[in-house]
Order: C-alpha cells, then sequence, then structure tokens
C-alpha cells in the first residue's frame, strides 16, 4: 500500500436538517397514528428539545399541527406545497405572534419548518 493513500472515506456524513418534515398531502395525509403527522412532529421536538426546538409547548406544537393539517388536506394527493400555500401559512403564523399567541422564537422556528415543507 502506498505510505499516503488511506483507507477511509473521505465522505463526511450529513446532518439532517431538523425543521425538515416529511409530510404527506391530499387524500394520503394522517393527523394521528404511528406515521401521522402529530406523531411526527412531536417526536422530532421531543429528540430535539435541548437544541432546535427548546421552549415549544404543546399548545404552539398544536397550533402548527392544526395550520399544516388544514392547508395539507386541501392539496391534491403527493404534491408539494405551492409557495402561496406557505406565504398564506407564514401569514397565518405572523398573526398569531402579533396576537400573542406565540413568542417570537416559535415563530421564526414554525417559519423554517414550512420553508421546508415539500414544494411542488
Amino acid at each position: 500500500m502506498w505510505p499516503f493513500s488511506s483507507t477511509k472515506s473521505k465522505i463526511l456524513p450529513v446532518k439532517p436538517d431538523p425543521y425538515k418534515i416529511d409530510i404527506k398531502t391530499g387524500g394520503g395525509q394522517l393527523r394521528s397514528g404511528r406515521h401521522g403527522l402529530e406523531h411526527e412532529i412531536a417526536e422530532k421536538m421531543y429528540n430535539l428539545r435541548r437544541s432546535a426546538f427548546g421552549g415549544v409547548s404543546p399548545a404552539d406544537r398544536q397550533f402548527l399541527i392544526d395550520l399544516i393539517t388544514k392547508h395539507a388536506k386541501l392539496l391534491p394527493f403527493g404534491s408539494g406545497f405551492p409557495r402561496v400555500v406557505r406565504l398564506s401559512m407564514k401569514e397565518e403564523v405572523e398573526r398569531a405572534y402579533r396576537a400573542g399567541k406565540l413568542s417570537h422564537e416559535d415563530k421564526e422556528k414554525f417559519n423554517k419548518i414550512i420553508d421546508n415543507l415539500p414544494h411542488e
């Protein structure tokens, strides 16, 4: 073996984005159950509670689940979230923030989640 060659791989592991949530739309959208939206968001927020999702209360989490479910069930099966839908979701988050229902940190976290929803 050549003295300067290495048997180790040069590929570094990629960290998954904590704000990326895989969501089904239309008739394939599940809210409850093992593979439902509630379980997936709750599990992700619990696992990342000390880093990305610290301070998100269960009521705030329920607000996000209701918001995503309301828009996802109106979309065709298997499609992504169009830009117009994502902007309207961000507007609802902003309205909730201005009404005092969400904190500034939660608003920023929810906007990152909305940005990382599957695009069309």
